[in-house]
């Protein structure tokens, strides 16, 4: 492959193949198009020991100010119509990501809202954000990305951006110009979507200070204002998890919850009909529950430890279908045994 060669590390150290991302690129004249295909051929052929991506720092520094000034442009709470696919959590597992893509279609035939949580302990975690950046830099009105709890700067920085800038070869003193440039475009995105006048796509759900204000007031937020308010309806529209009633939590740790009656009552005061989010696992892929709510992940066999399916679920008007696989692992074994080989599981068309 010519965007593949050999790196010579230090002295003692074994050669480490690398995989040139920004191959054939110029930040003067950047082909999106190119710079997509680019990394998706690398999560396609992705194994383990395989070769180690690298990209261009004033290449990835265009792409994402490209996408900054695409983002600050769009309101907190988006407003599609149409057929409209929806993306739950990737979690960094690129395989999952172009796997879904490949299933349900490619923009511009194809319209998306994604919920959030790019990042993650996948083995793509910045790939993954930047794949669907540059899908975003060429159709910005077919691909539209939500802030989940993971682009929030602290779990960023707990996930290890800087780490993972040191060895795609950003140089050391370009990795705090690098690391705040990914904040503050992944702080630009919306914090909902709204898909037709009943149904709310939001990252994790209606919190205690979203249900008392009201969809009113969601859509009236600034995400850059600092206002208390508007930066309270931001963090719960992220980090917002369902507490079921039947098993109370008495512990409280801080995150903002909401529960199955207070999400009907929600729905009810706001004329929604559905409201959909990501933010937790779910074995099936999908969990309609309760009624009002439809959970979706699109992380196949998260963190290579569950066995969960990984889905998208696709809009139009009041109905929906669901697109959605798993994991083939032949005959049940142990736990430890079958554990799926990391970024083995796509089963993505060219693009």
């Amino acid at each position: 492959c010519s965007r593949c060669f050999l790196f010579r590390m230090s002295a003692g150290e074994q050669d480490l193949v690398s995989y040139d991302l920004t191959a054939g690129l110029s930040s003067q004249n950047i082909s999106f198009e190119t710079f997509a295909k680019n990394i998706w051929s690398y999560i396609m052929n992705f194994y383990p020991d395989g070769p180690k991506p690298f990209f261009k720092m004033d290449i990835f520094m265009t792409l994402f100010n490209r996408t900054a000034a695409i983002l600050e442009k769009e309101p907190s709470v988006l407003e599609l119509t149409g057929e409209v696919t929806v993306m739950g959590p990737i979690y960094g597992e690129g395989d999952s990501l172009i796997t879904l893509l490949s299933l349900v279609g490619m923009p511009p035939q194809k319209s998306f809202v994604f919920l959030g949580c790019y990042f993650g302990l996948g083995f793509a975690p910045l790939e993954s954000l930047m794949l669907v950046f540059c899908l975003k830099c060429l159709h910005p009105t077919k691909i539209y990305l939500l802030k989940g709890h993971l682009e929030e700067p602290a779990s960023i920085k707990s996930l290890g951006l800087d780490d993972w800038l040191v060895r795609r070869r950003i140089p050391t003193d370009s990795v705090s110009k690098a690391s705040d440039t990914v904040i503050r475009t992944v702080a630009s995105m919306p914090i909902a979507a709204m898909i037709g006048p009943k149904i709310l796509c939001i990252p994790g759900g209606p919190g205690p200070i979203i249900r008392e204000n009201g969809l009113a007031a969601l859509k009236a937020c600034s995400r850059m204002s600092m206002n208390q308010l508007d930066r309270s309806i931001c963090m719960e529209a992220a980090w917002t998890v369902m507490k079921l009633e039947a098993n109370p939590v008495t512990i409280d740790d801080g995150i903002p919850t909401f529960t199955e009656s207070q999400c009907s009552a929600f729905c009810k005061a706001n004329g929604l009909a559905v409201i959909i989010r990501g933010r937790q696992l779910v074995d099936e892929g999908f969990l309609n529950y309760p009624k009002e709510v439809l959970t979706i992940v699109s992380a196949v066999a998260y963190l290579d430890n569950f066995r969960n399916y990984a889905a998208a679920m696709t809009i139009q008007g009041m109905n929906a279908s669901i697109i959605r696989y798993k994991m083939d692992e032949g005959e049940p074994k142990s736990l430890d045994i079958v554990k799926p080989g990391i970024g083995r599981n796509a089963t993505a068309l060219p693009m």
